[in-house]
């Protein structure tokens, strides 16, 4: 794959890295988790990483996860972090590093560097009807808590309401034990998958790179359910638009947090117009790049329409009274992006 632009295999090699210290700590506190997702894929069809992606997807079983999130986290090495994000689960990332997503340009609480995510398994039951019903509370919990992680003045949770996203959160997480149903899902995607537990009862190690990363032995299954038929020969353009979201800074070389306290110290436009963007995972130094751009502002734009549908679907929740405004976020980073790649010409 000697086409992928050299900074993804850099990220990828820093991702290598911190996954080495993730499972460093999971073994040492006997904690599991697993590939899933794109990690996954990966696994399947390259033994590592999809060449173009840029992350890991991790899951682990809830009581796991919550043991990782209220103690192990508390008391990282340096120079990693974790950060807790309500619909996601959370990310286990490199401080000396910079990764900004669009849907958290305007949430300095949400920077940070190249990253593992992780999320929390958590049980589905049994019979379908019930199944469908509450994976459609799986999807209005992870739409809003979305909503809810998105800068404040943005957000149209505020004080008791982010508190009831809390109870609610308890209250999906515990009502089917990992374990204790025939499938299971990760409280991460709004598809929410049926995956079959039985596949992370009984793991398999598997060759991830230089290293190995435990899998389910249902994993070949559950990937056709989450993701159909599956090639290995993607097109060119497809390729470039895999990610599940969009950089709007990748700084490798610069920690989080001077671009977070940056922020804090200024106005956001004049926060906007300062910033160098030298170090976007695809530059705008050349017309190739500068397709690029537009090739993941097209896909922004996807996003949006997705999330402006799931939002439509969802207006009987009193969480929607405020409507299109949790869209901001999405809709200044589309602009963002448009007037780079417009200057770029």
């Amino acid at each position: 794959m000697d086409d992928i632009d050299p900074i993804v295999k850099k990220i990828q090699k820093i991702n290598l890295a911190t996954y080495s210290v993730f499972k460093t700590l999971c073994e040492e506190n006997h904690l599991h988790f697993f590939a899933i997702s794109g990690t996954a894929l990966g696994v399947e069809l390259w033994n590592g990483f999809i060449p173009w992606d840029d992350d890991m997807d991790i899951a682990m079983p809830i009581q796991d996860f919550e043991k990782f999130r209220k103690t192990i986290a508390k008391k990282l090495p340096e120079p990693y972090a974790f950060i807790e994000l309500p619909e996601l689960g959370g990310k286990f990332f490199n401080k000396n590093t910079t990764l900004i997503e669009a849907p958290y340009a305007f949430s300095p609480d949400h920077y940070y560097g190249v990253f593992l995510d992780i999320v929390p398994l958590i049980g589905l039951p049994d019979e379908a009807n019930e199944r469908a019903g509450f994976s459609s509370e799986i999807k209005r919990y992870i739409v809003e808590a979305s909503a809810n992680s998105r800068a404040p003045e943005l957000s149209p949770f505020t004080g008791q309401t982010t508190q009831k996203i809390k109870k609610w959160r308890q209250e999906i997480i515990t009502k089917y034990p990992f374990g204790t149903t025939q499938y299971c899902t990760d409280l991460s995607c709004i598809k929410c998958p049926a995956y079959l537990t039985r596949g992370f009862m009984d793991p398999k190690e598997a060759k991830f790179e230089n290293t190995t990363i435990p899998i389910s032995s249902a994993q070949s299954q559950d990937l056709a359910t989450a993701y159909g038929k599956i090639v290995k020969h993607v097109p060119r353009a497809e390729r470039q638009l895999v990610h599940h979201n969009f950089y709007a800074l990748c700084d490798l070389d610069k920690p989080c947090k001077e671009y977070s306290d940056s922020f804090s110290k200024q106005k956001t436009d004049k926060w906007l117009k300062d910033l160098s963007y030298k170090n976007h995972l695809f530059g705008i130094s050349s017309a190739r790049e500068a397709g690029l751009y537009k090739n993941y502002c097209l896909e922004l734009e996807t996003k949006i329409k997705q999330y402006q549908n799931d939002v439509a679907a969802l207006r009987g929740s009193s969480s929607y009274k405020l409507g299109n405004r949790i869209l901001k976020p999405f809709s200044k980073a589309k602009d963002l992006v448009k007037n780079l790649t417009s200057r770029s010409k």
